[in-house]
């Protein structure tokens, strides 16, 4: 009797303790289960999202017992989602649904930046601008186009040591045709200038030069400084049979005073007006190739005939103020003029 009540005791614990593991392993499964669905959304489910979800349906699958017996039965500790550690979280990851990935597997991308060689950029240095000092402003300008005003104007611009002559004449544009004569002759003396028409002191070239003129020219106690003006004394010659004489060559004597500005090139009286008085001067061929022959002169060939003339006396004065030699003072006695 008392053999058969305690196999009757044992079986009822072995059931009852059948029954409460069966029960947590219920328990168990169910938490798997859900910790499963609250895991976050893959790529492939990220399309679904915008439609209405649907019911998510748990299937509780009863769990199989294993053939145990009373020696081989452990209790399982039951573990909690709440308790178990969370991952570490990286400041610079912003966690997202797609991230299924533990943050602190993930490296952020470094990226490489392009160096770039920094190169200093300096401004061009701009030539500085002085203001033109030649003007015809206050100085006298006299047309003499008569026998009758020839002695009174030779008087206002011919007086004194020094003087610039300029000559024009009428350009010929074809070959094989003759050079016309001198049209126009002008003479500065630094304060006076004067525009001497040769076609009306001659009766259009039909008698000779008036002789006051052409004393004048021939003086050699007057120094006479111009552009090119042995080419001018040979043209006078040519044209009037004039031997003029004291005249200064300033393209020749400007490569013994300052050779450095100009290096072997062709000096002229733009170039010497532009380097040594920065002044630029007007050599457009409208002013150049026009007819010095006419009964009146337009008011702007006389200012370009004036200018010439005015220009060629300050570009003598600046060779002199820069650099002065006895060889560039007896320029014109070593040159037989």
């Amino acid at each position: 009797m008392q053999r058969a009540l305690a196999a009757t005791a044992t079986a009822t614990t072995t059931t009852m303790h059948w029954s409460s593991l069966a029960q947590s392993k219920r328990e168990m499964h169910l938490l798997f289960v859900r910790h499963v669905s609250l895991r976050p959304v893959v790529n492939s489910q990220l399309n679904s999202l915008s439609k209405p979800p649907k019911p998510f349906l748990i299937d509780i699958i009863p769990s199989v017992e294993p053939c145990v017996t009373p020696s081989n039965i452990r209790a399982a500790p039951l573990v909690s989602s709440a308790n178990q550690p969370s991952p570490k979280m990286n400041k610079s990851h912003t966690p997202s649904l797609t991230d299924i990935i533990p943050v602190e597997l993930v490296k952020p991308v470094k990226k490489k930046m392009r160096r770039t060689k920094l190169t200093s950029i300096t401004s061009p240095v701009l030539p500085s601008t002085t203001t033109s000092s030649v003007s015809l402003a206050g100085i006298d300008i006299h047309i003499c186009d008569s026998l009758i005003s020839l002695p009174r104007v030779l008087n206002m611009c011919g007086s004194g040591p020094l003087v610039s002559v300029d000559l024009e004449w009428n350009v010929v544009m074809r070959r094989g045709q003759p050079v016309p004569k001198t049209a126009l002759i002008q003479i500065y003396n630094g304060s006076s200038i004067g525009l001497f028409r040769l076609k009306m002191l001659t009766d259009g070239f039909q008698t000779p030069i008036p002789k006051t003129l052409s004393d004048y020219l021939e003086d050699a106690s007057v120094k006479k400084v111009g552009m090119n003006i042995r080419g001018d004394a040979a043209k006078l010659n040519r044209d009037f049979g004039i031997s003029m004489r004291g005249y200064i060559e300033l393209s020749q004597l400007a490569k013994e005073v300052c050779p450095e500005l100009f290096d072997g090139e062709r000096v002229s009286l733009k170039k010497l007006s532009e380097r040594l008085l920065n002044h630029e001067l007007d050599k457009s061929d409208n002013l150049r190739i026009t007819n010095w022959e006419a009964k009146h002169l337009r008011d702007e060939l006389v200012q370009y005939a004036a200018m010439d003339a005015l220009v060629g006396f300050e570009v003598y004065t600046a060779l002199k103020k820069r650099r002065w030699s006895p060889k560039a003072e007896n320029y014109e006695a070593k040159k037989g003029v």
